[in-house]
């Protein structure tokens, strides 16, 4: 499976319960956030353990199959802002076969990567959302020599601008992977800004009305 350049990667992000029947051969796939189905409950603060409990049932049921069918030698996941299983006590996680890393550095075919899944939308509504300030507490934490930088959300100014023109991505998150300098980064959240720029991929599924894009499933060659 791997490219002539080494390792090649599937990445996606923001399948709010989409799950594509082609995806092309691997040696990892990358999951960046928004994984699960939105559920009746999500955006109700006082509901967010019904959320997550359906949100496990259906990880644990048709994800998990879905896994089973992926040609790929490893499935790293990191958790978005409407994913609130993953707010559930470690010991209540769901089990399928996909590595979660959440706020950790993984080694990857001798490559480092780090994952981080908290964003700067609605603090206290969203899951992993919280305030700019903390954020830039997030951010510090990640190591500078990253290979592979995995986030849900991305920096300003990259792929970041939504339907009305404003970019949203987060200043804090910027300065980071100025720092870091990653060789490549993968992130989703915010619908309409999918695409490339440099190493840089925004790698949402779904449109801004939730809707499949019509394009392929992103490879990338390292």
């Amino acid at each position: 499976m791997a490219s002539s350049s080494g390792m090649r990667i599937v990445a996606m992000s923001d399948l709010h319960g989409y799950l594509p029947e082609s995806v092309p051969a691997a040696d990892l796939v990358i999951l960046a956030g928004d994984v699960c189905p939105d559920t009746r409950w999500t955006a109700r603060p006082a509901l967010r353990q019904l959320a997550a409990r359906e949100q496990a049932n259906w990880l644990e049921t048709t994800f998990a199959q879905w896994l089973v069918r992926l040609e790929t030698g490893r499935v790293i996941l990191c958790w978005g802002n409407h994913d609130y299983v993953g707010e559930l006590p470690v010991e209540e996680l769901p089990s399928f076969n996909a590595d979660v890393v959440t706020d950790a550095e993984v080694s990857v075919a001798g490559l480092r990567l780090y994952a981080m899944p908290w964003t700067c939308t609605v603090p206290g509504v969203w899951a992993f959302d919280i305030r700019p300030s903390q954020l830039a507490e997030r951010t510090a934490l990640i190591p500078d020599g990253i290979d592979i930088l995995v986030t849900h959300g991305p920096p300003r100014r990259v792929l970041d601008r939504i339907v009305t023109g404003e970019r949203v991505g987060s200043e804090e998150l910027a300065a980071a992977v100025a720092r870091v300098r990653p060789s490549l980064h993968v992130f989703g959240h915010i619908h309409e800004a999918r695409g490339r720029q440099q190493g840089s991929y925004n790698v949402a599924m779904v449109n801004e009305r939730y809707r499949p894009y019509a394009l392929p499933v992103t490879t990338i060659d390292l």
